[in-house]
């Protein structure tokens, strides 16, 4: 009995340092350790080591004069993370960068660019962001910094068969996170594979596959993205202003590899017709 008592007892200890070991391996192989804080840091919020600050709009920047100053040209920018400035300062941001450019373009006018992203947004909240904040802000010219996902209100890799498979792993799920109480990173891996496998056995579409339904021109996503097309150039014209701007932003099709906009590969082959598609209805909405 004591020997079994003994056996049971190494077993447990021996797994137990296996997991502190696992542990504290695991950091060393994620190509994220090292990099810079993003996310909440001693109650300030970074991407990616720069520190994010907030004016009364929620938005990303400094605090935009209301009302209006009557010398001021103003732009608004509307978007989502690549407007907002995912993983730069607020001046690498392509608004602070055309702001300076057109400032030296151009002395006469006094040219400030309002830019009210925010993370994760699709175009119809973008509509209704401006709708909200339209007339307070009062812009002279409404620009979209259009990303590939905007059509799709939901994340970016949803489908139905994977919420309902997410549904199905739930109680797997949650004994993930509890492990991950004491094993941050085993049970944020465990998390991750549980989800993950779904996808590896074609339980679920890979998000590019998800995504791809939502540019069927028939697909209620779509439809609702046409709409809010419209709405924000109405909008404009209603406010007088001249024809909003629908700036596509391209981005790569890999996170690790380069991207060869003269090779493409069939990821961002299916980008490329993806932005076609939503510069061609933005056109035909009369941006």
């Amino acid at each position: 009995m004591r020997s079994l008592l003994s056996g049971g007892l190494i077993a447990v200890l021996s797994l137990f340092v296996s997991l502190v070991i696992l542990e504290y391996c695991l950091p060393h192989f994620d190509v994220n350790s090292g990099l810079p804080p993003n996310g909440q840091v001693a109650g300030k919020r970074y991407t990616w080591g720069h520190e994010v600050r907030k004016n009364s709009f929620g938005a990303r920047g400094p605090e935009p004069a209301i009302p209006k100053p009557p010398n001021v040209y103003r732009v608004l920018i509307i978007g989502d993370s690549l407007t907002w400035g995912a993983g730069v300062s607020e001046e690498e941001r392509y608004s602070n960068v055309a702001e300076h450019l057109l400032k030296d373009l151009d002395f006469s006018k006094h040219i400030e660019i309002v830019n009210i992203a925010q993370q994760g947004n699709p175009l119809i909240a973008y509509r209704d962001q401006l709708l909200k904040l339209g007339e307070q802000l009062e812009p002279n010219l409404v620009v979209i910094g259009f990303c590939l996902n905007d059509p799709q209100p939901a994340p970016q890799d949803y489908s139905s068969e994977r919420a309902s498979y997410i549904k199905r792993q739930k109680a797997l799920l949650l004994k993930a996170i509890s492990i991950q109480r004491y094993f941050p990173h085993i049970g944020q891996l465990l998390r991750r594979t549980i989800i993950q496998w779904g996808e590896w056995r074609g339980v679920y579409p890979a998000w590019p596959d998800a995504l791809e339904r939502v540019y069927d021109p028939k697909s209620s996503e779509w439809q609702r993205f046409e709409v809010a097309l419209k709405e924000i150039v109405t909008w404009s014209t209603l406010h007088g202003l001249p024809q909003p701007i629908f700036a596509v932003l391209n981005q790569g099709s890999s996170t690790v590899n380069p991207t060869w906009y003269s090779k493409p590969d069939p990821l961002l082959l299916r980008f490329q017709r993806w932005w076609a598609q939503a510069l061609a209805a933005a056109q035909s909405s009369g941006f």
